[in-house]
């Protein structure tokens, strides 16, 4: 009874561990609602505020997968339009 319970409990703690280790290494990222800006950066930058604001987009910030899954791709701050 005491080794299954023992059990039980490692399978919960390491399960909720590798969960946090997860979400953790994420990294976030800005990018814009609008889909005809199809870029994501890592820091703000006002060429990319200004852009999202052209296009009546709103600045979202997010995990780098979300951004991806949306068909944003990484840019630089030099490469926005």
């Amino acid at each position: 009874m005491k080794k299954s319970i023992f059990f039980t409990l490692l399978f919960i703690l390491v399960t909720l561990t590798s969960s946090k280790a997860d979400t953790e290494n994420q990294k976030i990222v800005y990018t814009c609602t609008n889909p005809e800006v199809k870029c994501y950066l890592y820091k703000t930058c006002d060429k990319l505020v200004s852009k999202c604001n052209l296009f009546r987009g709103k600045m979202y910030k997010m995990r780098e997968q979300e951004a991806k899954n949306m068909g944003k791709v990484l840019c630089s701050c030099g490469e926005v339009n």
